[in-house]
């Protein structure tokens, strides 16, 4: 075989080549983002709108309906289902697997643009986004326990902590849970609306014309215009109870304060974090698609401790779940499980080999095949995870299977009185072709998986990927290293140690269940009637 000859005869470059592809795989292990489970973003967008006050046929016919007739416009959506509730509208925008995800939003974000004129000045901001994956659950979670006042704590998560977590790398969001903040809250007295004849609305209209800013004329400027508005923001309760809202049946004003109550006060949160009976606030810190979980968390404590220092002990942070943590434990976990089944496969070799420079070779073969596997997911840009590790630990058993073909072959021709150099260039070339017509069958098996839709694709590709990588790096290292080490470790005469010694008893062993089997298996060729009523 070429290629295997190559590599005997060029040891100083198959050396340079295992040098490299040591340093590389390493360096590709280091520089994958570590995940607990692989990335899987399903094709399901939700869109949250939230309308306060009003029944769930009210959401249904002003905000459920308009957004639906803009959505079923948009190409590449397979289904759309609604949820309209007191005071809040839910639809589902279920896209097809091969579209794309990203382009789906920008149309829904297009598509809500221009639906906004329709939809009521009542609802409560914009309508939100959310994608459905593993990407919107959080890495950390963690409490903040403070001294502060709850306002003031809140205003100091808002102004400088959530925008320091916010921006450290490969954070994409910082959601509070739990705090107060502070709310005017007017409360209207029926009997008064009903003895000025105002309504409700009408009272809501004023207040918000109030907060609204209207043109107040232009300046002159040399030979610039300067258009002048006049901001509508309420500076103080006074100003806000002074509102005029009407006019009562004298014709005189009716202000806000007449018909209503005005008085500071804490918005109800949507969450409530309750830890040892005491209510606190939490943290939830998002990570964005191919970021790197353990290093995000480490960067997040780092900057837990510096905020906690500045704030002279005044704010403290519990960690309540921690993605890394249980990363490094799973990875550990794996990983140890993969190289107690490269050990034991090593000794099953012995066994069979009796040979401890064969074994040698083998399990020399198996790290090389794990760092070229390395290579080609950085290179696809995957990272560490429990798939993509037990895809790995899978795939020991069978990336050994190539190299002990050419191996056992290379060492017949040994025992036959050939040197290592023309043994490794005969066992290589005579079963060479084999090992790759076998490893490419075995390809075949894996490949289709890659092109899998659905969630079965979403699940199934990173273990296929896996061990398609694993299987492709072992025919290369099969044909290439195996014969390499074997010219070079293999000795020129073969020994008659202790090893080889209990190997010929071994072998003794299994030529007589060999025998045994061969007269079992002409035994029920014999009686072929019987066998096929048995089978």
């Amino acid at each position: 075989m070429k290629i295997a000859d190559y590599a005997i005869r060029h040891p100083a470059v198959i050396g340079i080549f295992l040098i490299s592809l040591a340093l590389f795989g390493l360096l590709s292990f280091q520089g994958m983002p570590r995940d607990l489970i692989a990335n899987i973003d399903l094709p399901e967008i939700l869109i949250l709108t939230i309308y306060p006050g009003a029944s769930p046929e009210v959401v249904e016919r002003d905000v459920t309906d308009p957004l639906e007739k803009q959505f079923s416009l948009i190409s590449g959506i397979s289904k759309i289902s609604s949820w309209s509730q007191d005071g809040f509208s839910m639809i589902f925008v279920t896209m097809d697997w091969d579209a794309d995800i990203e382009e789906g939003k920008n149309d829904i974000r297009d598509r809500l643009n221009n639906a906004a004129p329709e939809l009521p000045d009542e609802i409560a901001g914009s309508p939100r986004l959310l994608e459905l994956g593993t990407s919107s659950l959080p890495v950390y979670t963690c409490l903040v326990k403070s001294t502060l006042g709850e306002g003031e704590l809140a205003r100091l998560l808002d102004d400088d902590i959530v925008p320091r977590f916010s921006r450290i790398k490969d954070v994409s969001a910082v959601y509070v849970r739990g705090t107060e903040k502070p709310v005017v809250r007017v409360q209207l007295k029926t009997e008064k609306l009903n003895v000025m004849d105002i309504t409700a609305l009408e009272a809501l209209a004023a207040v918000k014309r109030g907060q609204a800013g209207v043109p107040a004329g232009s300046l002159l400027l040399g030979e610039d215009r300067l258009s002048l508005q006049s901001e509508g923001n309420y500076s103080n309760m006074a100003e806000l109870g002074g509102q005029p809202v009407g006019y009562d049946e004298s014709g005189n004003p009716v202000y806000l304060e007449d018909i209503a109550s005005v008085e500071m006060g804490y918005e109800n949160p949507e969450f409530r974090t309750i830890s040892n009976g005491r209510r606190t606030i939490a943290l939830d810190i998002m990570k964005r698609p191919g970021g790197d979980s353990e290093a995000l968390v480490a960067s997040v404590k780092a900057l837990q401790e510096i905020i906690s220092k500045e704030s002279g002990g005044n704010i403290d942070f519990y960690t309540v779940l921690d993605d890394a943590e249980s990363i490094g434990i799973t990875l550990r976990s794996v990983g140890n499980s993969a190289w107690l089944g490269a050990f034991l496969a090593v000794i099953v070799l012995l066994f069979f080999l009796h040979d401890l420079r064969a074994a040698l070779i083998v399990s020399l073969s198996i790290p090389f095949t794990v760092f070229l596997t390395f290579i080609l997911m950085k290179a696809r840009g995957m990272s560490l995870n429990i798939m993509t590790l037990a895809g790995i630990t899978v795939s020991i058993g069978m990336i050994v299977d190539a190299s002990i073909v050419i191996l056992e072959n290379t060492m017949r021709h040994r025992k036959l009185g050939l040197g290592p150099i023309e043994a490794a260039s005969v066992g290589a070339g005579e079963v060479g072709g084999a090992v790759l017509a076998s490893t490419s069958t075995s390809l075949s098996v894996f490949i289709p998986v890659l092109f899998l839709s659905g969630l079965a694709g979403a699940i199934l590709k990173e273990v296929a990927w896996i061990l398609v990588f694993s299987l492709a790096s072992s025919a290369v290292t099969a044909v290439v290293i195996v014969p390499w080490l074997s010219a070079r470790i293999l000795s020129e005469e073969v020994h008659k140690g202790p090893l080889s010694r209990f190997g010929e008893k071994f072998d003794a062993l299994f030529d007589r269940l060999s025998a045994a089997y061969a007269r079992f298996l002409r035994t029920i060729l014999n009686r072929k009637t019987f066998t096929l009523l048995l089978s």
